[in-house]
């Protein structure tokens, strides 16, 4: 007996396979599960929206999102009946299936894949009521056709199964007479529609805290949100969004209060141009925009000492908007997917709102294309100080202004632009009493800021200095025991690009010296035009080609400052030895011996009875991570440049030791490791060298640990 229903099921699937021009037949099935770290590990909900195709889901917790793309006819085709019923579903390994029988008698059960093939079936008689039977399918998407006496049904079913490679249905028993309430699934699972390539952006939601995520999943995953606390003096609690190294506000802010609570003031008319003006507004004075928009505000406002960022926030600077463009144009966000040029405007601008336009790869050409990055940003206007005039909100307007707290000059600051019509995203300096948007960017460790990568050194035991039976050992090297407490060293040698910045950034002039620094009267480092940093227009910079070499020129105060403006300080002598050593006890971390292709040193001096296939050396630093590392993952411990220690240099105890630091006084600081112009006997692990902490020269540079 076929019932009308049950035909229009098999006309369906037969259909569809027949037809398959015409329905889109599933090549794969991702399972996406969620999870939350950071401030909140529990994801209460997640938003996904799947900018390709437009369209937008909701995930409740505990549930896993399926992407799948499904044929549409079959994607419609959820249970036809409370008195049918499988669970779990999605299904694992194995799940129940239950269905009332209105009659006793002969019944069928057929499973087919979404392709229209059967993969399982059943037939026998059973009694009436409600029957339950086992059900294991691999994974995919099926649909599973009950027909019997007076009875037929059908219901979707999707399995998430590793393990099962044939679909089986085996009879579990009869349960009762009366019709079954539906039971819910035991693990909910959310459908959507997805074609590889297809662009998502997931919102995941903790209570106050939203963080956004954007993917283009290839398989089964489990995507993580880090959420952080981003609240404004108001208590407006913001999305954030991770892009590249750094952690932005996804909306614009919206407070009206500076963080020791101050009222942020707001104006009338025309407004000067001077540190007075620090004001804001809703647009068009219209309290309702805010929700949408954010707040506009003067540089003056967005960079007042009192601080309108949330706590671990600050206004972004011009840098950090440099980064985020230079991020983007790296990682294929243009909109063309090429790495070439400026054109990351639709990776940053809302998928909504923004005015329409036809040019190739502007914001307003098919909106639905654009917000790839999760920045999320909407076309929030400005106010002019001229007229007090409003303009450019909305779908009627054309831009989205965003101050950076960076001053050009006395009268301009730095702001990031999009326009409607335009395809990149641009930095411009504007008068200060402009009314712009403000987005805040996370506080970083400062390690972080400047790509200092750390590597975590374990605790242990080690013997420091030399036996004596080591060759080329000074006498200085004296064994003893020292126990170490954990610590982080950088992986590489501090480089000339990370010191100018740090040297900009506290508006050190061309003496070097830091004049509200731990040593006022000492220079930091020396210019040095070949291949360090040299001052030029009031500003420290990388000798062209030497970025990423070590900073050398570079004294023990220097060292010292920049490893304390990090939050670190310099390696003890102790730390820099078992760091150096990586658990070897041998002459080098390489061995007994130290190749042309192991160091920068001078080659034409190989240790002991070793030889280089090389002996011309490069006579000068090389790039860090130019060699291989050690067992502990850090480079360059042998050569490139002698490295500064917290410790003053005297001589070694000789009982055990747990993390010592050296003897308590002292006219010269200890250096390690050895340098390009040196011998490998001076690259040795055990070997010391000691200058005074004023000494500089091309020689010397330094790297930074970290506490845990």
């Amino acid at each position: 007996m076929r019932t009308k229903l049950s035909f229009n099921l098999f006309g369906i699937i037969v259909l569809v396979f027949m037809f398959g021009m015409n329905a889109t037949i599933s090549a794969f099935m991702y399972t996406i599960n969620f999870t939350g770290s950071g401030a909140s590990s529990t994801v209460e909900s997640v938003i996904v929206q799947n900018l390709t195709k437009n369209t937008t889901v909701t995930v409740p917790a505990g549930a896993a999102l399926i992407l799948t793309d499904v044929i549409t006819s079959i994607d419609k085709l959820n249970s036809t009946s409370s008195l049918i019923n499988v669970y779990p579903n999605p299904i694992n390994d194995k799940a129940t299936l239950s269905f009332y029988a209105a009659n006793a008698g002969n019944t069928a059960i057929n499973v087919y894949g979404i392709d229209g093939k059967k993969v399982a079936e059943l037939n026998l008689t059973i009694a009436k009521g409600e029957n339950l039977f086992q059900l294991n399918l691999p994974k995919g998407v099926f649909i599973l056709q009950v027909e019997g006496i007076g009875f037929s049904y059908n219901a979707k079913a999707i399995s998430q199964s590793t393990t099962i490679s044939q679909a089986r249905i085996t009879f579990d028993g009869k349960l009762t007479n009366s019709k079954p309430q539906k039971t819910k699934a035991a693990s909910a699972s959310i459908e959507m529609r997805y074609s590889n390539g297809d662009q998502l952006l997931y919102k995941g939601i903790s209570g106050s805290y939203t963080t956004i995520v954007t993917d283009k999943p290839t398989g089964d995953k489990t995507t993580n949100f880090d959420f952080v606390e981003c609240k404004d003096a108001d208590n407006n609690n913001y999305t954030i969004v991770k892009i590249g190294s750094q952690i932005w506000m996804a909306e614009n802010l919206k407070t009206t209060k500076y963080r020791n609570g101050d009222a942020i003031s707001t104006a009338t008319g025309v407004i000067p141009n001077d540190a007075n003006s620090n004001y804001q507004w809703a647009y068009n004075d219209d309290e309702s925009n805010v929700t949408t928009y954010g707040r506009l505000y003067t540089w003056w406002a967005a960079t007042d000492t009192r601080n309108i960022a949330p706590l671990g926030w600050h206004v972004a600077t011009e840098v950090e908007w440099t980064t985020l463009l230079t991020y983007l144009m790296a990682n294929g966000f243009n909109y063309d997917g090429t790495t070439n040029g400026n054109n990351v405007a639709k990776a940053l601008a809302a998928s909504t709102i923004w005015h329409t336009y036809t040019g190739l790869g502007t914001i307003g050409n098919d909106l639905t294309k654009n917000n790839s990055s999760g920045f999320t940003a909407l076309p929030g206007g400005y106010r002019d100080y001229s007229d007090g005039g409003f303009y450019s909100i909305g779908t009627d307007g054309w831009d989205g202004c965003w101050w950076g707290s960076t001053e050009f000059n006395t009268s301009s600051g730095t702001n990031g632009n999009l326009n409607f019509n335009f395809s990149g995203l641009n930095i411009y300096h504007t008068l200060k009493s402009y009314g712009f948007s403000v987005r805040c960017v996370k506080d970083l460790p400062m390690t972080e800021q400047l790509n200092i990568t750390m590597v975590s050194i374990p605790a242990g035991m080690f013997i420091m200095g030399s036996p004596i039976s080591e060759v080329g050992r000074s006498s200085d090297e004296t064994q003893f025991a020292v126990t170490l407490s954990a610590f982080r060293m950088s992986k590489y040698e501090i480089t000339n690009t990370q010191y100018a910045i740090f040297l900009n950034a506290k508006g050190i002039g061309s003496n070097g010296k830091y004049a509200t620094g731990a040593f006022p009267t000492q220079a930091l480092i020396y210019a040095h035009s070949s291949y360090g940093l040299t001052y030029t227009n009031s500003q420290w910079v990388p000798v062209t080609g030497y970025e990423n070499m070590p900073v050398i020129f570079v004294t023990w105060y220097g060292a010292t400052e920049f490893a304390t403006y990090v939050g670190g300080s310099l390696p003890t002598e102790a730390q820099w030895e078992y760091a150096c050593r990586a658990g070897t006890t041998t002459p080098f971390s390489t061995g007994n011996f130290l190749t042309n292709l192991q160091a920068n040193y001078n080659w034409e001096y190989p240790y002991n009875v070793g030889t280089n296939t090389v002996t011309t050396y490069p006579g000068k630093t090389q790039a860090v991570g130019s060699y291989s590392a050690n067992a502990f993952g850090l480079y360059d411990m042998h050569g490139n440049v002698l490295e500064w220690c917290a410790d003053w240099y005297g001589t070694y105890p000789t009982t055990a030791q747990t993390n010592p630091t050296g003897v308590a006084t002292g006219s010269s600081r200890v250096m390690r490791g050895g340098s390009w112009g040196y011998s490998a006997q001076s690259c040795r692990s055990a070997y010391r060298n000691y200058r005074y902490p004023s000494t500089y020269t091309y020689f010397f540079g330094f790297r930074v640990v970290l506490v845990p």
